[in-house]
């Protein structure tokens, strides 16, 4: 993937633990990400759509019941399974721990750091 989905998807994350809720699961609105990364949905929509095409996201689109209009997006993180969602949780306290930011991993691929 290009360095901007990566980038975007380091956001993602972050945004997605920072107010975790189990309730609601892995889920970010897009328009917090559209705030937050000073992008337009016309420039994220080409990475989101290649995040959703490699399986690393999913979208949900929220409606008015009365009028069909568009109410608002949700980005969800894909956490196939616990294990995935355990090893994002596990390398943002990494990242913590050490001041580290996550896109030195997710964006910049320094794997290398890890050791």
């Amino acid at each position: 993937m290009p360095p901007g989905a990566r980038q975007l998807l380091s956001v993602i994350v972050e945004r997605v633990f920072a107010a975790y809720d189990p309730g609601e699961g892995s889920v970010v609105s897009a328009g917090e990400i559209e705030h937050v990364t000073h992008m337009s949905a016309a420039t994220l929509s080409p990475l989101v759509e290649m995040l959703q095409r490699y399986g690393f996201l999913y979208i949900q689109n929220i409606f008015n019941e009365d009028t069909e209009e568009l109410v608002r997006t949700k980005f969800i993180l894909s956490t196939q399974s616990a294990d995935w969602s355990d090893s994002w949780k596990d390398l943002l306290r990494f990242c913590e721990k050490t001041t580290i930011p996550l896109a030195h991993f997710v964006v910049e691929l320094h794997f290398d750091s890890l050791d």
